[in-house]
């Protein structure tokens, strides 16, 4: 299911948003990611984010400027979470309320 972020939800997707950069980017020292873990979680609680969970467990999350384009998310998200990924492209993200 797809569904806003909630405060709530801010540990594990900024968890998730420390591991994947670590991961994916590993050519880049991991105390830069590290480093900017506090301000990444402060720009989340502001931003419009999307969580995707399965089984009540945060798999993956996108976030979207205020042009409605994707500019974050995880690489689990974009396996996972393919046709709903373009659903949000399009601006439909804020009708999803269950999936």
């Amino acid at each position: 299911m797809i569904r806003e972020f909630q405060r709530d939800d801010i540990n594990k997707v900024a968890d998730i948003w420390l591991d994947t950069n670590i991961k994916a980017h590993n050519f880049i020292p991991a105390e830069y990611w590290k480093s900017n873990f506090k301000s990444v979680k402060e720009a989340l609680l502001l931003a419009e984010v999307y969580v995707y969970e399965y089984d009540t467990e945060i798999q993956g999350f996108i976030g979207l400027n205020v042009r409605r384009h994707i500019v974050g998310g995880t690489y689990r998200t974009l396996i996972s979470v393919q046709n709903p990924l373009r659903l949000c492209r399009t601006g439909i993200c804020r009708s999803l309320s269950a999936g």
